[in-house]
């Protein structure tokens, strides 16, 4: 599926194209395609100047150029990068012709600089689409009177958060679209919201797709949803908006986008603290490496086995212990003193050797380290005796192939699922916790919200909880019910649940 196909013609991007033409004489006519997941592919009707001539197609040269373009019909220009051959014929009676594919497609109502290299950009705009609700815009008014409709809209300032990269503003605007010649028949205003990022220092086109997947993950866990972020754009020094498609991994099913009650968070709750979540967030990339991005890469959309998926959380959490610092520098320091009243050297290094890793802590303790910070309430004895049961889990898929007992297949698969299921829950806090997320806000996603439901049951499935929080009061009469609704709903009146 493509989201962008059209004809033109294209060229080397550092070809000089000479005064009063559109494109050198040496431009190619071909078809441009931009698939779903952003990569591009281009196809001539001949090839490009090369050493090789029409065997071009049959090179094994590394690509180091960029192609531009001037498309057929809506006039754009087009420039793309980070290319490598993707076929093309080498025929001595019929056309030979290259195909490309690109890393990186531009496309402006406007002009590139002639150079070899790719350009560099210090901005980056990225459409909200699809997080209107998590952003709570609705500040459109509608007055419905006989005989008239009016229509209001306040308008939102823009709001700017500086770091040491440079500044991220959320930009509020709307979208007025109006229909009629001669007078206007139709008219439809919509409320959008963008993000902005404007950076110290100009940045690659690989450097600026990194900067863009950092922010659609932490709105993935902000939001608890898989939506994706809308393609983005860039602005050029003359002031033209480039749109920019980029090769990225899609979700091959349809997500929805957030609704209002189905959010982890909501944007006005985090206001005043967006912008040290962002920083926070880009910073913990680079302190939690692994600890970061197994988390994150179960959220890809890909199809995974139950074993696969559980020993990735297992392998994250672990990483993100140790990278935060998780030992006993006690047990080191013992090693040591013991290790230091051995005379005879040779002893002394076997030794050495046997314990060095005596001071690490087992796999049950780093997770019940990692989980016991979380500010959910949970049962310490509960929260030990579930990462014992994982830890050996974890254990009996490294060393024994799966379960080491009796159980069938069928009921392991169940087992590893339903504490993959809770982890996922725990895991996910845990980095929203190190974001900086408020405790409140994490306990009442967890507990009392819309969501909490299934994360309840696979609490006392994973037997972090007790089964009396699956319970359901009777109320004493239909008037009690609804004046209790908001209370019994989000389970603020439930005494099972972690205080």
């Amino acid at each position: 599926m493509s989201v962008f196909e059209e004809r033109g013609v294209f060229w080397w991007h550092d070809e000089a194209i000479a005064e009063g033409l559109l494109a050198p004489d040496a431009h190619v006519a071909g078809l441009l395609r931009v698939e779903d997941n952003g990569r591009a592919v281009l196809e001539l009707d001949g090839y490009l100047s090369n050493p090789h001539g029409p065997m071009a197609a049959m090179a094994r040269d590394p690509v180091t150029r960029c192609i531009q373009g001037l498309l057929k019909g809506s006039g754009e220009r087009v420039l793309l990068c980070d290319l490598n051959r993707n076929g093309g014929r080498f025929s001595t009676n019929g056309i030979s012709y290259e195909k490309f594919g690109a890393a990186h497609c531009l496309i402006v109502r406007g002009l590139f600089s002639t150079d070899a290299a790719a350009p560099l950009f210090a901005t980056l705009t990225i459409p909200l689409t699809g997080f209107e609700e998590w952003l709570r815009l609705g500040v459109l008014e509608v007055e419905d009177a006989p005989g008239t409709i009016i229509v209001s809209y306040r308008t939102r300032d823009d709001i700017s958060y500086p770091d040491d990269d440079g500044i991220l503003t959320l930009i509020f605007d709307i979208e007025v679209d109006a229909a009629g010649m001669l007078g206007t028949h139709a008219y439809s205003l919509k409320q959008t919201a963008y993000a902005k990022l404007n950076l110290n220092t100009a940045n690659t086109l690989n450097d600026l797709a990194l900067q863009f997947r950092m922010f659609e993950d932490l709105l993935k866990l902000l939001t608890g949803s898989d939506y994706e972020l809308d393609w983005p754009f860039m602005d050029l020094p003359d002031g033209s908006r480039c749109r920019w498609y980029f090769l990225r991994m899609k979700n091959k099913e349809v997500v929805e986008a957030p609704s209002h009650y189905n959010t982890i968070t909501a944007f006005p709750d985090l206001r005043d603290t967006f912008g040290s979540i962002w920083s926070r967030w880009k910073a913990m990339r680079d302190e939690f490496g692994p600890g970061f991005y197994l988390y994150l890469g179960l959220r890809r959309g890909m199809a995974m086995y139950v074993e696969h998926r559980f020993v990735n959380l297992i392998w994250g959490l672990e990483a993100f212990h140790r990278k935060r610092g998780g030992g006993s520098t006690a047990v080191a320091a013992k090693v040591n003193r013991i290790l230091d009243k051995i005379d005879d050297a040779n002893d002394k290094r076997w030794l050495t050797k046997r314990l060095e890793h005596a001071h690490e802590p087992s796999l049950e303790q780093r997770l019940f380290e990692v989980f016991k910070g979380l500010p959910l309430g949970l049962d310490e004895k509960k929260l030990r005796a579930c990462c014992q049961a994982c830890a050996k889990l974890r254990n009996d898929i490294s060393h024994f192939g799966g379960e080491r007992h009796d159980a069938s297949y069928s009921e392991f698969m169940n087992d590893a699922n339903t504490k993959s299921e809770a982890l996922s829950v725990l895991y996910h806090a845990v980095l929203l916790h190190e974001a900086g997320i408020d405790g409140q806000i994490l306990k009442r996603w967890t507990f009392n919200s819309f969501l909490s439901a299934p994360i309840k049951i696979h609490f006392v499935q994973a037997g972090l909880l007790d089964k009396s929080v699956l319970r359901v009061e009777k109320q004493p009469d239909a008037q009690a019910a609804d004046a209790n609704a908001s209370v019994d709903a989000v389970g603020h009146n439930d005494p099972a649940l972690p205080k």
